[in-house]
């Protein structure tokens, strides 16, 4: 009997975790650049990005119902090099969130969703010879979107986000984002 209660704990186990575990998903998108701005402290110039990379966010969440989760993520807005006058220095910024979502089918394939919540958005610019500048501030997150789903497990994801505002001294980023990505359901 006491074998049979083990191997009955362990099937429980495994089919507990893996209904848990199809409550859970995750994804990962690309965004547009949109566009920052670097005031040279001597000149008092408003200079734009020499070279930066795109945004790349990756979320994870757990669905409540059909149509309610929490999800939380992390993006990495802007890396960005300004050089102005022989002079040069560097931005980057990202947000963490976590926002509860709410979904709604328009066909069997297609379906809208809108996510509410806050964001930390930081900002460090580092200047040559000078001191690096950091700012942070949490802000309110919002976003709409739309989904295809390719599969019961894979979707295709289009989405306009706005994680919030931060600023230095001399810098302002928006963290306002058109963002392409995949979220995979377990």
């Amino acid at each position: 009997m006491h074998r049979f209660a083990k191997g009955a704990l362990a099937l429980a186990l495994t089919l507990s975790s893996t209904a848990a575990l199809a409550q859970a998903y995750g994804g990962i998108a690309i965004g547009n650049r949109g566009s920052q701005h670097w005031q040279d402290p001597v000149t008092g110039v408003s200079v734009g990005p020499s070279d930066r990379k795109s945004p790349l966010i990756v979320h994870a969440g757990w669905k409540i119902s059909d149509d309610w989760a929490i999800e939380g993520g992390h993006a990495r807005l802007m890396d960005a090099d300004f050089a102005h006058a022989g002079r040069a220095s560097s931005g980057e910024s990202a947000a963490t969130y976590v926002a509860a979502r709410w979904r709604r089918p328009l066909t069997q394939s297609v379906a809208w969703y809108a996510k509410a919540g806050v964001a930390r958005n930081t900002l460090e610019v580092t200047e040559t010879g000078s001191a690096t500048d950091k700012a942070h501030k949490v802000r309110p997150m919002v976003a709409l979107g739309v989904e295809y789903a390719f599969t019961p497990h894979v979707a295709a994801t289009a989405e306009v986000a706005s994680y919030g505002k931060v600023s230095t001294r001399r810098s302002h980023i928006s963290h306002n984002l058109l963002q392409l990505g995949l979220r995979f359901d377990y």
